[in-house]
């Protein structure tokens, strides 16, 4: 199964490093390219990963990203930084961004991002199991509805083993 991937650029020479970084990607596939001034409303839906060029003192790309982010359904947020500094490392980190990467990005870092990146879709995936709930109830205290639920929630445990 391929990521799906969508790219927001700001310099034409970073848009073609970071189109070849995502095809280096075994899976992943890269569906939507456009320039920071055309940013959609809201990341399509068939879109795992929004790789950004980031740029500083771009407010309107912040509050882009905080409204991505804000939405659960919406796909992760990797940065690229041309240059790193711990201000723009904290900005990532309040903003939501899931990975951040400088030049040059390493290809196993981008692998290794995708990676961790998957196994936690597949586990937000996993249909859950479904859940009984038992209420017991006791109509005056002191008659042992206390012990009755403790040993049936150690019979249940041990049932379970």
């Amino acid at each position: 199964m391929s990521t799906q991937f969508a790219l927001y650029y700001n310099s034409q020479e970073n848009k073609e490093y970071l189109r070849e970084i995502i095809s280096a990607c075994s899976t992943g596939k890269l569906v939507e390219i456009q320039d920071l001034a055309h940013l959609p409303a809201e990341a399509a839906p068939d879109i795992e990963v929004v790789l950004v060029e980031y740029q500083e003192n771009h407010p309107e790309l912040d509050h882009w990203i905080e409204k991505i982010v804000g939405n659960p359904h919406s796909p992760a947020i990797f940065l690229y930084f041309r240059e790193i500094s711990t201000n723009n490392l904290w900005k990532a980190l309040r903003l939501g961004a899931k990975e951040c990467f400088t030049f040059p990005i390493r290809e196993e870092d981008f692998q290794q991002a995708v990676k961790r990146l998957t196994a936690r879709l597949e586990v937000i995936k996993l249909p859950a199991k479904a859940t009984r709930v038992i209420s017991f109830l006791g109509c005056k205290g002191g008659i042992g509805t206390s012990f009755l639920v403790a040993n049936l929630a150690r019979l249940l445990v041990q049932e379970r083993r």
